[in-house]
């Protein structure tokens, strides 16, 4: 007849098997997805600095469009008064305040699809690498993926 005391004993053997072989599992995977993890951290901080570059220049648009439109409203003024001399005058600070924003405005795209392009370069990484297998039918959460802008 089965003791309780051995019962017991066999019970904590093969909970001890079964824990270190899940570790050994999990540890096996984390050592295999190393560089996928190191590669998704650089990937987010990447996204984070664009994401910088992204606001300021958002916000030097706005200030230039914001000028852009005052002196686009002065010279209509000028122009609907007879002002050419004061018209002309500010046609060429005009003109290089919308080739600025112009310029800007291209830059702000161009990083807006390198943000989405790193995202998407991330999501495939965390898709690859963000699920583990264990033993333990327990489920933890996996990474999940980055929003575009």
């Amino acid at each position: 007849m089965i003791t309780d005391s051995s019962f017991l004993n066999k019970l904590l053997v093969y909970g001890g098997i079964f824990i270190a072989l899940n570790v050994a599992l999990w540890g096996g995977q984390e050592i295999y997805y190393l560089d996928d993890t190191r590669q998704i951290d650089s990937k987010t901080q990447q996204l984070s600095s664009l994401e910088d570059e992204i606001g300021k220049l958002e916000a030097n648009i706005r200030s230039k469009e914001s000028e852009i439109n005052s002196l686009e409203q002065r010279m209509d003024q000028y122009d609907a008064a007879g002002r050419i001399s004061e018209y002309n005058a500010n046609v060429d600070r005009y003109n290089a305040l919308l080739a600025s924003y112009n310029f800007d405005f291209t830059l702000y795209e161009s990083k807006i699809a390198s943000y989405n392009k790193v995202v998407n370069e991330a999501n495939v990484l965390i898709e690859k690498s963000g699920s583990r297998w264990y033993l333990i039918p327990i489920p933890i959460g996996g990474t999940k993926s980055i929003p575009r802008k």
